[in-house]
């Protein structure tokens, strides 16, 4: 896949995180937390790429859809 861009989301588990999930939170609720700490999405990543100009925004649509 040689010249291809990834589309990255990390979630890096603190305290924070590490509680909601031994509390069985729900994948959103836990999502919202790390966005409130700062995580960009695989979405905001896309755009942001795509504001970049090293990628389109028909292509992070399309990147959804799969």
């Amino acid at each position: 896949y040689k010249g291809r861009i990834s589309v990255n989301e990390v979630l890096v588990i603190d305290n924070n995180i590490r509680n909601l999930i031994n509390k069985k939170a729900t994948a959103t609720e836990i999502k919202e937390e790390a966005k409130k700490q700062g995580m960009t999405t695989m979405l905001q990543d896309g755009f942001n790429k795509a504001k970049e100009g090293i990628t389109t925004i028909e292509e992070i649509l399309r990147m959804l859809h799969e």
